[in-house]
């Protein structure tokens, strides 16, 4: 197989580094020809980080045309070799690459990054659906992500390096003090309850990531808060959540300010959630 830095001149993979920045470590880079219409295809660099996918021009200076974090994937098809479509929150992106190979190798990174970060969970339930023929592909995945050794956990479950990947996608601020309450108050106490009122210091804005690392969390249990008036978008994220989440077994909400129709959300939230282990 081709090196990847063959694949991508040095000049506009340096190109590419000015754009998202310096820092940023680069896994995977690859040219791709991205189907903009059914008779028409562009030239692009697909670069996929720790938890990041990027798609930029092919010409120097190089731009940004668009990014997405690999938890707004919502399924993924490959049909033909060298073919491969993302569905995400916000588009739906049709790329040819060099080879099957190619594909492989992108859709090899995204598991095994989704598998490391998300130790308790498997990359097909995060990705949604993936669908690939001949179906041994997929077979071939599967076997290579379950094959791979799981580091050790960090504090409760891996809380903190879940929490960093929310907020790359949600777009929020990472706070440090969370990190460190989680990593130590938290594991200190050996609490299967994450309590939002520790953390009622920060901006409403900021408990949402907190909240949000909970669909994936295999840790704690049990959410509650007490005396803290919850915004809109934090309800919002709990109601996420509670559709989601199999491990959240309870969940206490006192004097949060919750408007009338929560109850109705929350009912409608748990109906669609056939492995809800919500009791309280």
């Amino acid at each position: 197989m081709t090196e990847d830095s063959a694949d991508v001149p040095k000049e506009l993979l340096e190109s590419v580094k000015d754009v998202i920045g310096r820092k940023i470590k680069i896994s995977v880079k690859k040219k791709v020809k991205l189907e903009v219409k059914s008779d028409k295809v562009d030239n692009k660099i697909l670069v996929l980080t720790s938890c990041r996918a990027f798609l930029l021009t092919s010409r120097i200076p190089t731009k940004l045309e668009l990014t997405f974090s690999y938890l707004e994937i919502q399924g993924i098809t490959c049909n033909k070799p060298g073919q491969l479509i993302i569905e995400t929150e916000k588009c739906n992106i049709s790329m040819k690459l060099t080879s099957s190979e190619d594909v492989h190798e992108v859709l090899a990174h995204i598991g095994t990054c989704l598998r490391r970060i998300f130790p308790g969970l498997s990359p097909m339930r995060i990705m949604k659906k993936v669908i690939m023929e001949p179906p041994d592909r997929l077979a071939n995945l599967q076997t290579l992500w379950d094959s791979q050794t799981v580091g050790e956990l960090g504090p409760c479950g891996g809380f903190s390096q879940m929490y960093a990947c929310v907020c790359d996608w949600l777009g929020t601020p990472y706070r440090e003090e969370v990190q460190w309450d989680v990593d130590t108050i938290y594991l200190t106490q050996d609490t299967r309850e994450l309590n939002l009122q520790d953390f009622s210091h920060l901006d409403h804005r900021d408990l949402i990531p907190i909240v949000a690392a909970l669909e994936y969390n295999q840790w704690f249990t049990k959410l509650s808060s007490k005396d803290l008036k919850l915004s809109t978008d934090v309800c919002e994220q709990i109601l996420r959540v509670v559709s989601r989440s199999s491990r959240l077994e309870e969940l206490v909400l006192e004097n949060a300010g919750l408007r009338t129709d929560f109850a109705q959300k929350l009912a409608n939230a748990l109906s669609h959630n056939p492995t809800s282990g919500l009791h309280t």
